[in-house]
């Protein structure tokens, strides 16, 4: 399997203050990953700097070009990046205009647009949206319009910078449903860069960054095998994890379970 995000000793700092110093990081080909940090830690930076909105000088590749002014089009044309605040993003005053933009720059044909459109909006909850101003929505609204605007393309890279923070908690839920089907169906590698642990139970592997640092990277189930991993770097375990941990230590069950219902199971047997 091929390395979409290839990072080596990438130092950056903003003045005196160091963000990376020497980071090394290698992301295989349509993995999952949960890039996970307290504030602070670089994440968001480590996001924008993947996308080509920081300046660096050191050998970063992405779907292997290097990062530089020559292939940035190159780039962005497979690589998707939504923010928490999407709004300053947006270029049109109606939401199906904000989806079609970017297949109408790809000179899609208006027949194949309007099916795609009709596809990611019901998918994302918003098809009774698409007249409204984007603008004018609620915080998870225009979240959702935005990760419907960058599915649509279906880019090969997805980089989310806690841009699913605002979404309730059961649409939500359905989401996770969708970003994984796309994932699958279009050999998408997802990048979710957030502060809410209980998130990395949706994703396959999992990276955690404390100050600029990679402490951990590697499957999800191993990292929620060790409850250090987590308090060390000022970090919840997930709900069921942490408590599978103690029922382990009791000797109740014998491995950490993330799934309420395999958790009940291992409890009767």
């Amino acid at each position: 399997m091929g390395k979409i995000v290839e990072i080596q000793n990438l130092t950056l700092s903003y003045g005196e203050h160091v963000i990376f110093d020497e980071l090394s990081l290698q992301i295989p080909e349509n993995s999952f990953y949960t890039v996970l940090g307290k504030t602070g830690s670089g994440k968001s930076t480590l996001a924008r700097v993947l996308m080509g909105l920081e300046e660096i000088h050191t050998y970063v590749k992405v779907h292997g070009l290097y990062l530089n002014p020559k292939n940035m089009g190159k780039i962005r044309s497979q690589s998707q990046i939504l923010f928490e605040n999407p709004e300053p993003e947006f270029i049109t005053n109606n939401v199906l205009e904000e989806i079609a933009f970017p297949l109408q720059s790809l000179e899609y044909a208006n027949e194949t647009i309007e099916k795609e459109i009709d596809v990611v909006s019901k998918e994302c909850h918003i098809k009774h949206l698409l007249s409204r101003d984007p603008h004018q929505l609620s915080a998870g609204e225009k979240q959702l319009v935005a990760l419907a605007a960058a599915l649509v393309t279906k880019p090969k890279l997805l980089i989310l910078d806690e841009a699913l923070s605002m979404i309730d908690r059961e649409t939500k839920k359905s989401i996770w449903q969708v970003l994984k089907k796309y994932q699958k169906e279009n050999n998408m590698t997802i990048l979710h860069f957030t502060d809410y642990s209980e998130d990395i139970l949706e994703g396959t592997d999992v990276l955690i960054l404390s100050e600029g640092k990679i402490v951990y990277q590697g499957n999800v189930e191993v990292a929620l095998q060790s409850e250090k991993i987590f308090t060390e770097n000022q970090l919840e375990l997930p709900f069921l994890a942490n408590l599978s941990n103690k029922l382990r230590y009791y000797g109740t069950i014998s491995s950490v379970e993330i799934n309420l219902e395999k958790l009940v199971d291992a409890l009767w047997k």
